[in-house]
């Protein structure tokens, strides 16, 4: 539904957005319309039905639904909505880069002419929280498993857990995220945000602020905190962590 832009920072240094969306359908959808409408010789279906889940698991897709991707507790290391990338340690390092760029060159030329500079803030804030998604993919390696929905005929039963050192790493980007070099603004920034003009305010879009209609660095360094601990700490994700360490000191 809402696909993360797929971002990248090219040779030439400069962030590159020319492949931010996909083209046309894919091989999921033409799964989708097969595995929904297909007929099949009368007696075959539930075979045919399971081979079509298989080919497309073969493929590299997985289908899990809300139940198992909206918590920060959540277990599955591939239920989530916004994340991208087939690793999501590597993918994480990578949108951080573009993160750090991003901030690096923030000015008031992010806003067109006719803009009231206030919304310079709104603009910050998703490249401030550019990671967001992608650190709740991180999280999931923490303690992570993965399983799949099936029918007896498809043998998938059971649950397998995130090796250990893939833990780890997500472990240290974890911790990392929650570091000075990654929570705080640039000076310039910070220089640079102004409060919303006359007949203007804050809107949902903005950060948090207990500082009056000034920006409010603290608020900001909170609120992405907020989200590495809201990850780290669920105590579902806790109580994997003994039973993984019980089952495989």
């Amino acid at each position: 539904d809402y696909p993360h832009p797929l971002l990248k920072i090219g040779e030439d240094g400069g962030i590159h957005l020319d492949k931010a969306y996909g083209i046309g359908v894919g091989p999921w959808d033409d799964f989708l319309v097969a595995h929904a409408y297909a007929q099949f010789t009368p007696g075959t279906e539930a075979a045919a039905l399971a081979a079509l889940r298989a080919n497309i698991a073969k493929a590299g897709f997985r289908y899990l639904s809300d139940p198992d991707s909206r918590s920060p507790g959540d277990a599955e290391v591939d239920g989530l909505l916004w994340d991208y990338g087939e690793d999501s340690l590597a993918t994480y390092d990578s949108l951080m880069a573009v993160r750090r760029k991003a901030l690096d060159a923030f000015s008031i030329g992010v806003l067109p002419p006719e803009r009231q500079v206030g919304e310079l803030e709104a603009r910050l804030v998703p490249v401030y929280l550019l990671h967001r998604y992608q650190l709740e993919a991180v999280a999931r390696l923490l303690g992570g498993v993965r399983y799949a929905y099936s029918e007896a005929l498809d043998r998938q039963a059971g649950t397998q857990g995130v090796p250990a050192d893939r833990q780890r790493a997500a472990l240290d980007r974890l911790v990392a995220s929650l570091g000075a070099e990654q929570l705080a603004l640039p000076a310039h920034v910070l220089d640079l945000v102004t409060p919303p003009g006359n007949e203007y305010s804050r809107t949902r879009e903005y950060f948090a602020t207990e500082s009056g209609p000034v920006f409010d660095p603290f608020a900001v360094v909170g609120a992405a905190a907020a989200q590495t601990t809201s990850y780290l700490f669920a105590p579902e994700r806790l109580n994997r962590l003994a039973w993984q360490h019980a089952r495989d000191p």
